[in-house]
């Protein structure tokens, strides 16, 4: 019979078109903000076989980042700090309630959007806050991200060591997420890796287009951004299918050019003989 072993793996997914607005909101505000994150949690399990011919259970957690609300005002971490300061306790619902309201996915955690963050570490008001929302909201865990941005504008700036850009501009994204425990006694705090985007601008910060009007991401804004790139991704492929096309009537016109001067010779080549035979009848005539 054969024994079978289980193996756990998590899997953390951000959305790319939600975290390309997060990159433009930090790129076109100074202003610190707190952007809630929802999405979904999902267990799969498969069963397979190694070398050895044991079995072994495949358990992958997956969690999925889809939506964010991008809080302006701040109206949640304000009521959240007011129960910090004056010490009350997260027995009532209105936490729960107002967080809610924002999107029918479950609140997954909060990340924070400053220019220039000069630490990604959590600071202990950002730990307190989570704390409370894990007893506010009856949750075991959550996460938390921190996304900042250097920038360098200055003449002639060469890129680092392993660099292939080489720009008077250069904007670097750094986006750090944690995943947080209730323990015994502290948090505990595990960095977890996501699949992100290349997040290295070459271009000068006041280029970046001002997307604040997206404070909500959910899916209708997603599926907007995902048919732009569908539409510019088809007009890509026409701009291939066109540079083709001249190129195949290119390399024809050359073989036409080729045979046409081929011709042109032959008909020189029949020009000349003709000439040399009128020549030739030409001096019979005058010999005779």
């Amino acid at each position: 019979m054969l024994k079978i072993r289980e193996k756990t793996e998590k899997r953390y997914s951000i959305n790319g078109a939600l975290l390309t607005i997060l990159q433009n909101r930090l790129a076109t505000s100074d202003i610190e903000s707190n952007v809630l994150l929802f999405g979904s949690e999902s267990e799969q399990t498969t069963l397979k076989a190694d070398d050895k011919q044991e079995s072994f259970k495949f358990i992958s957690n997956i969690i999925n980042m889809s939506e964010a609300v991008i809080m302006d005002r701040d109206r949640v971490f304000t009521e959240i700090d007011s129960h910090l300061t004056q010490h009350i306790q997260a027995s009532d619902n209105s936490i729960e309630a107002l967080i809610g309201s924002f999107s029918q996915q479950k609140f997954l955690g909060y990340c924070c959007l400053q220019q220039n963050r000069a630490s990604l570490e959590l600071d202990q008001k950002e730990k307190d806050r989570c704390a409370f929302l894990m007893e506010a909201l009856g949750l075991s865990r959550i996460f938390f991200g921190i996304f900042t941005l250097t920038y360098l504008d200055q003449h002639n700036a060469r890129p680092e060591p392993g660099q292939n850009y080489d720009t008077n501009h250069i904007v670097k994204f750094h986006f750090k997420m944690f995943e947080i425990e209730r323990g015994p006694k502290n948090l505990s705090l595990f960095p977890i890796r996501l699949e992100i985007l290349n997040l290295v601008s070459t271009q000068a910060l006041s280029n970046h287009v001002p997307m604040s009007q997206y404070a909500f991401v959910n899916d209708g804004i997603v599926q907007q951004m995902d048919e732009i790139g569908n539409q510019i991704k088809q007009e890509i492929n026409a701009i291939i299918a066109k540079r083709e096309t001249f190129f195949q009537e290119l390399r024809q016109n050359e073989k036409k050019r080729e045979a046409m001067m081929r011709e042109n010779a032959q008909i020189r080549e029949q020009i000349q003989q003709v000439m040399r035979e009128m020549m030739q009848v030409q001096h019979g005539a005058v010999g005779q």
